[in-house]
C-alpha cells in the first residue's frame, strides 16, 4: 500500500510531505482513498476495516446524486476565512451539480467522545510500544512526551491526584483530554474498542 502511495504521488505532483491527503481535486481524493481501501488493509492495520474500493457502487451513488454532509464551524471547531471560502466554493458546486447540500454540527459532547477515545486507542493501542522503541533507541524526548510516557507508566492513583493538580491550576482543559489515557488490560480493552465501533456507527447514522 504504501509503494503504491509512494508512486502515485510522484506521478501525480499532487501529495506533498504533510499529515493526511492534500489534493487539487476531488478525483485525486478519490485515487487517494482507493490505495487505502485495499483489500488486505486490515490485516496491517486492526482499525481499517475490511472494506475494499467498491467502483461498481462508487459509480452508481454518483448517478443517484446522494445527500453530501457539511461540517459547519462550531466554538470547538473553528476555521479560518479562507477555509470558509473554501466551504462556499464547495457548496455551490456540489449544488449546481444536483447534490442535496446538508449542514452537519458536531456538537461538544460528540467532540469529547470521539477525543476520549482517540487518547485511549492510542495509550493501549500505541503508547507502549512507542515507548519501548524511545527506551532501545535511546531517543531524548521532549518533555511533553517524557511527561505521557510517565503517566502511562503510573497508578490510577497517581494519575488520579495528577490530574486534580492540575485542575485546580487551572489545567481542567489538559486534564479532561487525560480522562482516558491510561493502559487497559487485554478485556479492558477489547470493550473500550467495542465502545469505539458503537460511536463510529452513531457518528456515521448522523452523517
Amino acid at each position: 500500500m504504501d509503494a503504491r502511495l509512494t508512486e502515485f504521488t510522484l506521478n501525480s505532483g499532487h501529495f506533498k510531505a504533510v499529515a493526511g491527503p492534500l489534493a487539487h481535486s476531488a478525483n485525486d481524493c478519490v485515487e487517494f482513498f482507493k490505495l487505502q481501501c485495499v483489500e488486505n488493509a486490515h490485516l496491517r492495520d486492526p482499525f481499517i476495516s475490511p472494506l475494499p474500493f467498491n467502483q461498481e457502487m462508487y459509480d452508481l451513488t454518483l448517478e443517484s446524486k446522494p445527500k453530501v454532509g457539511i461540517l459547519i464551524e462550531t466554538p470547538i471547531l473553528q476555521v479560518s476565512k479562507s477555509v470558509k471560502r473554501a466551504l462556499s466554493i464547495t457548496r455551490k458546486a456540489l449544488q449546481e451539480q444536483g447534490f442535496e447540500v446538508i449542514d452537519v454540527q458536531i456538537t461538544p459532547e460528540e467532540y469529547a467522545e470521539g477525543r476520549d477515545l482517540l487518547i485511549g486507542m492510542v495509550a493501549t493501542g500505541g503508547g507502549p510500544g512507542t515507548m519501548r522503541d524511545f527506551e532501545r533507541s535511546g531517543e531524548h524526548t521532549m518533555f511533553s512526551v517524557w511527561m505521557n510516557f510517565f503517566l502511562l507508566s503510573r497508578s490510577s492513583c497517581t494519575q488520579w491526584i495528577i490530574k486534580k493538580l492540575m485542575s485546580s491550576i487551572g489545567m481542567g482543559r489538559g486534564a479532561a483530554m487525560l480522562k482516558e489515557f491510561n493502559m487497559r488490560n487485554e478485556e479492558q480493552f477489547e470493550l473500550f474498542m467495542k465502545r469505539r465501533y458503537e460511536f463510529s456507527y452513531k457518528m456515521s447514522e448522523k452523517w
